[in-house]
């Protein structure tokens, strides 16, 4: 009995670690490319974008 469950229990945990990598591949794929961290409002990325650029 406790190798059958230990086994359903190996096929649950597999099964569910590829539905969490299935689901961050589509986000992946379905975001659009120009997300990025100057236009989400967050700082310090933007500032360093802008000085190689010459325009801070």
């Amino acid at each position: 009995m406790r190798r059958t469950v230990r086994r359903h229990l190996g096929k649950v945990v597999a099964g569910a670690a590829i539905a969490v990598t299935g689901t961050a591949v589509m986000v992946g794929i379905t975001l659009p490319d120009s997300v990025s961290a100057e236009e989400s409002g967050a700082r310090g990325g933007g500032l360093a974008a802008r000085q190689a650029e010459g325009r801070g």
